[in-house]
């Protein structure tokens, strides 16, 4: 498993450097793919390369694709939900922990997770600043999940290499893990257009600057012209990144919460655990410490 990790993910690294320098290559001028009256620059890249035919093709693969990445985005996120509420470490934890005893599976956690992820993304209909901030945060969030762990191995050195490990390179790859972390959180923060202005007036990233009177633009699926923008809001982008105010949020929300209830009560991952008939789990008492030296199984 590890070594089909590694491959996939350098796989993954190595074509899509690939892809986006032939991308790039066959873009054209970036104005009139942003201007795009499709809203879909690349499929619109697609289109002026390779016909109508080829882009449909390309452009309902892709929803393909992502289809299969939401459902296993859905499987890691439903697991979360359900590790979290096996530890007591959410609201309603009783409810979200049962198994249902059909299927073996967490239904409640699979739910109240798709639930969230579709109360989320209502808010692109709203707002596509607030979405945009949104989904900042998560790439932040979700790539220090993944360094927490490197960083706690590199401070305290409490890790025993398994079978297949990176022996000396580990510390080097470790350290540029976190390095490279760091650094796309900082511009994940960004705003993408400058000047920024905190009203978030008017202006589509694709209109083009310094406009007062309407601009027709000719591209491959017809002309489209810009409407007028009035002088004296030229230059003030809709690009303020809120997700820096985001991500102060969770971190506050998440500090006051562990202070204020989740430290009375929770004492380590369950890795010892007993499934009821009615789909309940209950725990050892002896387990409700956290051991990091010894490997435990759980019982279903």
């Amino acid at each position: 498993m590890p070594k089909a990790i590694a491959l996939a993910l350098s796989f993954t690294y190595v074509a899509g450097w690939l892809y986006n320098i032939v991308l790039t290559f066959c873009m054209g001028g970036p104005t009139s793919i942003l201007a795009s009256p499709i809203g879909q620059p690349v499929v619109q890249i697609f289109y002026n390369v390779m016909g109508k035919g080829p882009a449909i093709f390309f452009a309902i693969a892709a929803f393909i694709i992502m289809n299969f990445v939401c459902i296993t985005a859905m499987q890691a996120g439903s697991r979360t939900i359900w590790a979290f509420s096996r530890d007591r470490m959410l609201p309603l934890s009783h409810i979200w922990h049962r198994v249902w005893s059909r299927t073996d599976t967490p239904v409640t956690a699979v739910w109240i997770y798709t639930l969230l992820c579709v109360l989320i993304n209502l808010i692109g209909l709203g707002s596509y600043i607030t979405i945009a901030a949104i989904f900042n945060v998560c790439a932040i969030a979700l790539d220090w999940s993944y360094c927490i762990p490197i960083l706690c191995k590199l401070l305290f050195n409490r890790f025993e290499p398994g079978p297949w490990n990176l022996g000396r390179a580990s510390k080097f790859v470790n350290i540029y893990a976190i390095a490279w972390t760091s650094f796309v959180s900082v511009i994940f923060l960004f705003p993408t257009v400058m000047p920024v202005k905190a009203d978030n007036v008017c202006l589509p990233l694709s209109s083009p600057p310094h406009t007062t009177s309407p601009r027709t633009v000719h591209l491959p699926l017809g002309p489209y012209t810009f409407p007028p923008i009035p002088a004296k809001l030229t230059n003030t982008p809709k690009q303020m990144n809120y997700a820096i105010v985001i991500l102060a949020f969770v971190l506050l929300f998440s500090t006051g919460y562990w202070f204020l209830h989740g430290r009375s009560y929770y004492t380590g991952p369950r890795t010892h655990a007993n499934l009821d008939s009615d789909g309940a789990i209950t725990v050892a008492e002896s387990d409700v410490k956290p051991s990091h030296m010894q490997e435990k199984k759980m019982d279903a």
